[in-house]
This record gives C-alpha cells, structure tokens and sequence, in this order.
C-alpha cells in the first residue's frame, strides 16, 4: 500500500459520511496492510542478503548448518 493510497483511506475514515463503525474497521485494516507490507519488505532484504551470502559462498563455512538450525527452533 502506498502512503497516498493510506493517506486517502486516513481521508475516507474521517469523513462525516462514513459510518464510524466502518470508518474504524477500515482504517485498522489499512493500518495492518501498511504494518504488513513494512514486513514483507524487511523479509525480502533478509532473503537477498542471504542469497548473495550463498553466492559467495557462505553455506561452506564452519558452522553454517548449526547456524541454520538455530535460526528454526
């Protein structure tokens, strides 16, 4: 979601046309999808550092399946 996209449901939420009880529900969901896709952004940086450590190498080095392992429990 981009933040004109959030800016405008903020908008729609505030408005005396919306029912308040709508208006609250919709703005919370926005809320979460912003606080989501936050995630989801930070996951796919995780996930290319991680590639390009394997690229150059990194699954070969003392330790790394131990590591693997800690990072699942």
């Amino acid at each position: 979601m981009t933040p004109d996209r959030l800016s405008e449901i903020r908008a729609l939420a505030a408005s005396s046309t919306v029912d308040r009880q709508i208006a609250a529900a919709l703005l919370e969901l926005a809320e979460e999808v912003h606080r989501l896709q936050g995630r989801v952004d930070e996951l796919e940086d995780n996930s290319r550092v991680l590639r390009a450590l394997e690229a150059a190498g990194v699954d070969n080095w003392d330790g790394y399946e131990d590591a693997c392992r800690l990072s699942i429990d």
